[in-house]
């Protein structure tokens, strides 16, 4: 990040925050995808079962036995690309997270040699967000993220072609929720944020 030496500390944490609000929407950008992703493995795995079951009561009525061999199907090679894609997404989700951490750290240390009184500076005649304010938000967020993606890890860890409907169906869900995102911690902070965002805009206006 390019700073002059006559900025504020409010104003390099600024900078910083937008940069870490980038990564916020990179994460969201991701969860869809995985979102999508589970949502076709799930119907995949969904396919074949049905088909499995057809096939098998037709060899049944003909009295075969056969073992069904799930991976020699179309809809099945589609599902085993789509569960590697869905693996391949937890990497930058963690690549996400990781960024997110480094920008906290990298706050709180520009902020470490200023005074008290810096880190309480509010702009917009005080009723702005200060630089104690953007640090504890983005601790939230961070909080939040790392949490979430454990999660995401260990759902995309535990899918196999195997995996219950039920369970897919909780993971999908649980997927969708992402409820370590706790709605009072996030209402609470996009209040914030909406906050100082138009006091910015009436400012500039």
């Amino acid at each position: 990040m390019n700073t002059t030496a006559d900025e504020s500390a409010l104003t390099k944490t600024e900078k910083l925050f937008d940069t870490f609000k980038d990564q916020l929407s990179q994460w969201q950008r991701l969860h869809k995808k995985g979102e999508l992703l589970l949502q076709q493995f799930s119907s995949d795995v969904a396919s074949l079962r049905e088909n499995n079951a057809t096939l098998a009561s037709e060899l049944q009525q003909l009295g075969l036995s056969i073992d069904i061999i799930a991976s020699e199907s179309k809809t099945s090679i589609v599902a085993e690309q789509r569960l590697q894609e869905l693996r391949s997404v937890a990497s930058p989700l963690g690549e996400v997270v990781s960024a997110m951490s480094e920008l906290s750290l990298d706050v709180k240390q520009r902020l470490s040699t200023e005074t008290s009184s810096n880190l309480l500076e509010r702009s917009f005649g005080g009723c702005g967000l200060s630089c104690a304010d953007y640090v504890e938000i983005m601790d939230e967020y961070l909080d939040m993220h790392q949490n979430e993606l454990d999660v995401k890890r260990s759902i995309v860890e535990s899918l196999s072609f195997s995996t219950s409907s039920m369970v897919l169906t909780t993971y999908l869900v649980t997927w969708q929720v992402q409820p370590f995102f706790e709605k009072n911690r996030t209402s609470t902070i996009k209040r914030k944020l909406k906050l100082n965002e138009c006091l910015k805009r009436s400012a500039q206006g």
